[in-house]
């Protein structure tokens, strides 16, 4: 990193560490400063370049429907992310002794409730104090979101006229809502490139608690049961600072699709229906996917998931393979004095249009899949048991199974063990695992930890020891690795959070080797990273963070470590209600893309963004937030990212002159 990046962050630092010492006493705006840290910390450790997110779109679905305290039972209040599945019996059962909450203030009564779980439920809870019988149709309400995202510069592939589109990435979204029951909605996509201005549609029809449904879709929608091992949406948290809650899964079972990604979700129609202490559900789906033909024979390789239809080679594999599903699943509710939860059994059967053969090791191969899983989530004083384990339709077994517990005030525990044999095929499934989502050729063990030492001091860690018992595209032997992280959060001034983090992560690494046989050895990389941030809250309206992060990479055989540095500034301002400005600035020097640092920032809502830095230069971005009008919403970012010593950045017809790379989003939103 250049000196004239590296130095102006260093007095901040070092101001932002003594301020908070002489300044007078001032409770940190919880709820209000925690939004965005929280996404963070959710989100973070998530695939990169990803501009939208069925992650994302579930906290702000959570967020603009937040769950009734008063009336939602233990596996709904799960569904809460980062909420502790003991936090979440013990809400249930303060409740059943003392009555419906009358104020949030009343949850900080609930046993074993701590700051994190109250700022959660500050954002994605409710309080209501009676059952309301709502009409059939009831309220109406228009929801639109319309976004422009361009690249300044333009990439060779506009200049060749490779790309006949334009450089601008397009994206609409409009949901009516009639009354608590009826919602219908439609979205629109074109990335930067693609002709069609819809490149990308997707609609749905739901309908929920009336007569012959509890819930029903139609149109395009997700499944999410058990723990992702048959049936998740294409998404979902990692191994993160979330050492508790990240290892379980729990979702509402069906859900409209309202994601721009192109893949990963049903069109068809889906149907759920509780018959007491038994709930049934039953979907069909027909769907279609990009796919690489061969000319000759006709078959299909992999899937492409890009969602990209911009040159003529990206569009001849549109569309080109379609599938036919159908699945069920029952499950079956457990109250008693000592056990509550959930057991279920979910399953489905589809069959392809074409031949699939795949050139990785282990991916699906053939004309038709299934998969069956038996799940469970269940409450044993005070001790949250869950997991699923399935067969699928090469007739091998995988599986997780895990535990969460409070072994005493303050002290919460999660362990959970996974298995996926290299044979294991789930087409479905987004199982927790060191390869978040592919559920198969992994063994595991995870063990997290939070302990609150004081009142003003958290400890978080985890260690995930795994290994890829066959082979894979880039390894011919099997693999191992292990994953450790700690952090540390201390409040230890009025307005000031102070955050200490260390990851290890080793692993085997298949490694070039430059001779005349061009081979390729299997190494163990090693890479440490360690994290200072501090965050002070001067006055209610402004809010700073400064960071610092660290970055070694070594291999055990005859390659030279590399190392790298990430220093950013962060300020928020809200000059007055209904207007946020954020400004960041990052200074980052790193030896190559091996020892890159990734960097979450802040984004138009519903826009998802955790960059990988690498080289050497600084990155920089405006992002103002403006609540004009009662239920009128604009949002508009600027974003500029300078490297050192380079001729061109990107790489292909997405490659740009020059060592500058800048961005400009503009967002409207609307709801009436």
């Amino acid at each position: 990193m250049t000196r004239r990046f590296i130095f102006p962050f260093l007095p901040a630092i070092i101001a932002l560490a003594i301020l908070p010492l002489s300044a007078p006493a001032q409770e940190i705006d919880s709820a209000r400063t925690s939004l965005d840290i929280q996404n963070e910390e959710l989100l973070e450790t998530l695939t990169e370049d990803q501009e939208d997110s069925q992650v994302l779109d579930r906290l702000e679905e959570l967020a603009a429907h937040p769950i009734d305290l008063n009336r939602a039972d233990l596996s709904t209040l799960q569904t809460i992310p980062g909420l502790s599945p003991m936090i979440a019996a013990s809400i249930i059962g303060y409740r059943e002794k003392h009555g419906p909450f009358t104020q949030f203030g009343d949850l900080a009564s609930v046993p074993g409730i701590d700051r994190q779980a109250l700022d959660l439920l500050y954002r994605f809870a409710t309080l209501s104090p009676v059952e309301v019988s709502e009409p059939l149709f009831g309220e109406t309400a228009v929801e639109f979101r319309s976004r422009v995202m361009q690249d300044l510069e333009t990439p060779r592939g506009y200049v060749e006229g490779t790309y006949p589109g334009t450089k601008m990435k397009l994206y609409n979204r409009f949901q009516l809502t009639v009354g608590e029951h009826f919602r219908f909605g439609i979205l629109t996509e074109k990335d930067a490139g693609e002709p069609r201005y819809a490149d990308f549609f997707t609609t749905f029809l739901e309908v929920k608690d009336v007569g012959f449904a509890d819930v029903f879709v139609a149109g395009d929608y997700n499944i999410s049961a058990g723990q992702r091992i048959v049936l998740w949406r294409n998404s979902g948290y990692s191994k993160s600072v979330e050492t508790i809650s990240s290892v379980k899964r729990s979702s509402a079972l069906i859900s409209p699709y309202r994601s721009s990604l192109e893949s990963g979700f049903f069109r068809g129609a889906a149907w759920e229906k509780r018959f007491g202490a038994l709930r049934a559900a039953a979907f069909f789906s027909t769907n279609t996917y990009d796919a690489r033909l061969d000319s000759l024979t006709g078959i299909a390789g992999s899937f492409d998931e890009s969602g990209l239809h911009r040159t003529a080679g990206e569009r001849a594999k549109e569309d080109n393979v379609s599938e036919t599903l159908v699945g069920a699943r029952i499950s079956a509710r457990i109250t008693t004095p000592r056990v509550s939860g959930e057991l279920g059994l979910s399953g489905y059967s589809s069959t392809f249009d074409r031949e699939i053969r795949s050139g990785s090791p282990g991916a699906f191969e053939g004309t038709s899949a299934s998969a069956v899983g038996l799940d469970y989530n269940l409450m044993v004083r005070g001790t949250n048991l869950f997991g699923e384990w399935a067969r699928s339709h090469t007739k091998a077994i995988g599986g997780v199974s895990g535990l969460s517990t409070r072994l005493f005030d303050g002290f919460d525990l999660s362990l959970l063990y996974r298995y996926f044999p290299a044979d294991f095929v789930s087409l479905h499934g987004y199982a927790f695992g060191e390869r978040n989502g592919e559920t198969r050729n992994e063994e595991g063990m995870y063990l997290g930890l939070k302990y609150r030492l004081l009142r003003s001091l958290t400890l978080r860690g985890y260690v995930d020891v795994f290994r890829f018992p066959g082979r894979t595209y880039f390894n011919p032997l099997p693999t191992s690795g292990k994953d450790l992280l700690v952090q540390s959060d201390w409040r230890f001034a009025a307005r000031t959070l102070l955050t200490v983090r260390y990851r290890e992560k080793a692993k085997d690494d298949p490694l070039p080797v430059s001779d005349s046989h061009t081979r390729r050895i299997v190494t163990t990389q090693t890479q440490r990273n360690a994290r200072v941030e501090i965050l002070f809250q001067p006055a209610r309206a402004v809010r700073v963070r400064s960071r610092v992060e660290f970055v070694r990479v070594e291999w055990a055989t005859r390659v030279p470590p590399e190392s790298g540095m990430l220093a950013f500034l962060d300020i928020r301002y809200r000059p007055r209600p209904g207007v946020q400005v954020y400004a960041r600035v990052i200074g980052f020097r790193t030896d190559s893309y091996e020892s890159r640092i990734y960097e979450y920032e802040n984004d138009l809502r519903g826009v998802f963004a955790n960059t990988a830095l690498y080289g050497s230069g600084q990155h920089l971005y405006l992002l103002v937030q403006w609540e004009a009008f009662h239920g009128i919403r604009f949002s508009a970012k600027y974003s500029r990212l300078v490297r050192d010593n380079v001729r061109s950045l990107r790489s292909g017809y997405d490659a740009i002159p020059g060592d500058e790379l800048s961005r400009f989003s503009v967002q409207v939103e609307f709801r009436y």
